[in-house]
């Protein structure tokens, strides 16, 4: 049973940005947390937009949350009502994203540097990355990033990946 200390598992994971970051996080989150191990700690490999030139995928909001109260750790409480506001937001999603697409194609087609064209993207842009940890840290993070106070966008593709292991490693990751 100690084996899912040094197995180690890598997943390709294609999130928008915002999600690639809260992911990252968990590289210092668990200093502070009981399921803290010495030395762990999750490898990324992120495919760079500056060897890349394709035209960017976006992840288009669907429902709109809401946030009542003063917790700044789980914004969101609820779901949106239809509303004005929510109409506007619907329109600037699907115009930035247009926008972004529309600038980015046409930079790269005038050879501009797609290291610098990618600076104009937004964070709903879809990325992808590697990334490998041990069973035990995917456990941690997986532990974690389900709980009822981590974005749901996160807490969705947290339980895609347990689902993924659960698969192949569901001895190990009782």
């Amino acid at each position: 049973k100690d084996l899912y200390k040094i197995l180690t598992a890598t997943l390709r994971i294609k999130v928008p940005i915002f999600v690639a970051r809260q992911m990252r996080t968990s590289q210092v989150g668990f200093s502070y947390s009981d399921l803290y191990v010495e030395g762990e700690a999750f490898a990324f490999n992120e495919v760079s937009r500056r060897y890349v030139n394709s035209e960017p995928e976006f992840y288009k909001i669907q429902e709109w949350r809401v946030r009542e109260g003063k917790s700044i750790k789980q914004g969101s409480t609820g779901v949106a009502g239809d509303s004005d506001i929510i109409h506007y937001l619907n329109t600037e999603q699907e115009t930035i994203q247009a926008i972004s697409n529309g600038v980015y194609s046409a930079s790269i087609a005038e050879k501009i540097a797609p290291e610098q064209t990618r600076a104009l993207l937004p964070q709903s842009m879809y990325t992808e990355f590697y990334m490998t940890g041990t069973l035990q840290r995917w456990k941690q993070f997986i532990t974690l990033r389900l709980q009822k106070d981590v974005q749901q966008e996160t807490r969705e593709i947290t339980q895609l990946i347990a689902s993924r292991l659960e698969e192949v490693y569901s001895d190990w990751l009782e």
